[in-house]
């Protein structure tokens, strides 16, 4: 008996002593005061990310693609952790979000490149190479050469829906030299912002209503460069 008491004891301190990080906690978002713009009643502002995540990478297990109604179903290794989802978009399209690591994908005939990436709930991005799944599966007779392995290409993770507490928005570059100044340039409501593609941002000044934004990847002449992806043309999103 004394020894089921010890060892119970020693249960209560060794729970006690666990850090419980609650879910409010991992989506708590710095935004960095000197990197802001603001033009005329839109404020763009830049994210501080974090020195470390729960869950940094996703790592592909399997895919299976269903012929007959042509989704795709990717499957990853890791569990989700709470305040954790992969969104994911085919060329560039709408980003949809999955609580799982097992999701299909809806695809259409020619190219479909599929971007899935880990993101916290709030849709940020986690900021880590090694948790980004892209890959072109083409649906037809002829075989194509996979588009994302040449050209420069910049996606984009915005959601039509988007709570106006947490208006965020950020890049994946695929191909872009590193010593390069291309930027992204976000249209918002007609208001243009020059970012760097290396941060993520929240937007501020947002109404609940539905906004419009169009995003760019420019070089440094200003010209936006060529490629299937680098023009989002006029997306809508939904302010909650």
């Amino acid at each position: 008996m004394k020894r089921l008491t010890t060892a119970f004891c020693l249960f209560i301190l060794l729970n006690s002593c666990t850090e419980v990080v609650s879910l409010e906690e991992r989506l708590n978002v710095e935004l960095d005061s000197d990197a802001i713009q603001q033009k005329g009643p839109l404020t763009i502002v830049a994210v501080v990310y974090k020195q470390e995540y729960a869950l940094e990478k996703l790592t592909f297990k399997k895919e299976a693609f269903l012929m007959k109604t042509n989704r795709l179903n990717l499957q990853f290794e890791e569990k989700l952790p709470q305040g954790y989802e992969i969104r994911y978009s085919v060329n560039n399209g709408e980003v949809l979000k999955s609580e799982s690591t097992d999701l299909e994908v809806q695809l259409l005939k020619g190219n479909n490149v599929v971007l899935a990436f880990l993101a916290l709930a709030n849709g940020l991005r986690i900021p880590n190479k090694n948790a980004v799944y892209l890959k072109n599966h083409f649906v037809g007779e002829e075989e194509q050469d996979d588009v994302t392995e040449t050209g420069i290409h910049l996606f984009h993770n915005v959601s039509s829906q988007v709570d106006s507490a947490a208006f965020y928005l950020d890049f994946y570059g695929k191909n872009v030299p590193e010593e390069s100044n291309y930027f992204a340039r976000v249209i918002a409501d007609g208001n243009q912002f020059n970012v760097p593609l290396n941060k993520a941002f929240k937007l501020n000044g947002v109404t609940k209503e539905y906004h419009n934004l169009r995003i760019q990847l420019v070089d440094g002449n200003g010209k936006v460069v060529a490629g299937p992806f680098n023009d989002t043309g006029v997306m809508s999103a939904e302010v909650k």
